[in-house]
């Protein structure tokens, strides 16, 4: 597979990250410092989003990802530990012509981070 090198302006675009654990958390915290806006879809939580939601610097939804979490999103990634659900994000993401990274899968992706 080929990739071609980019950089995303993300200032104020909504990225979506589906998990609450520590790889989705890093993921977060990278998003927030391109300046995104971000949502994170998932029943349960790091210390770190928690601390994070509480400061108003995500938009949490406290249950499983569904297709319409990406409506007005920029692009989403998929970091749970249940690869199924890494599988409707990046199906999801695809039919809506939203590019989705799945951590640890770049496979199911159609973009990586380094």
């Amino acid at each position: 597979m080929k990739y071609f090198p980019v950089f995303l302006n993300l200032e104020d675009r909504l990225c979506v990250v589906a998990g609450g654990g520590r790889v989705a958390e890093r993921k977060v915290r990278s998003l927030l410092d391109a300046g995104a806006r971000i949502r994170v879809v998932s029943p349960k939580l790091s210390a770190g989003l928690s601390g994070l939601k509480k400061k108003g610097k995500i938009d949490h939804q406290a249950r499983p990802f569904c297709a319409a979490d990406l409506r007005g999103a920029y692009l989403a990634i998929a970091a749970t530990d249940d690869r199924t659900a890494n599988g409707l994000v990046f199906r999801q993401g695809m039919k809506q012509k939203i590019p989705v990274n799945v951590v640890d899968d770049p496979g199911q992706s159609s973009f990586i981070v380094p």
